[in-house]
């Protein structure tokens, strides 16, 4: 579909490389351990395109339907 997909982490650099290993993670993990960019520990998904939220899905909670959700999203964007 021509997406990037990023991972978003309050805890510092040297930590993503081993989470991403030990989670399976097909996408990287970025880090924020300032909150600079989340202002709160959430579960979320925001779809950014050419700079700009297109979508943005906060307070996930249901984890397993979710995937199908965005991918929905993502088809119709």
């Amino acid at each position: 579909m021509g997406y990037r997909f990023y991972g978003l982490s309050n805890r510092d650099s040297d930590y993503q490389p081993e989470a991403v290993e030990r989670l399976h993670l097909a996408y990287p993990l970025l880090s924020d351990p300032d909150f600079s960019a989340a202002t709160e520990l959430v579960r979320s998904t925001l779809i950014v395109v050419a700079g700009n939220i297109a979508h943005a899905n906060l307070g996930i909670t249901d984890t397993d339907a979710h995937p199908r959700r965005l991918l929905a999203q993502l088809r119709d964007p």
